[in-house]
């Protein structure tokens, strides 16, 4: 499901997506890539509030992975 939703994501059909990271987290509840990648398509979507969620759930698998600190500061910074 995972490498489905980074295909879908590439082809811009987030919702799709979305789908796909949901199921590998039913079934991963911590992984990393469908925890950033869910926080990705929410932002692409428009979704701020879900994708800071969704990045800083990721943030606590991958403390060093500072790309989700950037995107969660871009995001916040979209609400106003």
């Amino acid at each position: 499901w995972n490498r489905r939703a980074i295909l879908y994501y590439v082809q811009k059909r987030y919702w799709q997506a979305i789908t796909d990271c949901d199921k590998v987290l039913e079934l991963v509840p911590y992984h990393f890539g469908a925890l950033h990648g869910l926080g990705l398509c929410h932002a692409a979507l428009g979704n701020y509030l879900a994708a800071i969620q969704a990045l800083r759930r990721a943030l606590e698998v991958q403390p060093f992975a500072s790309v989700n600190e950037r995107l969660i500061l871009e995001c916040t910074a979209k609400l106003g």
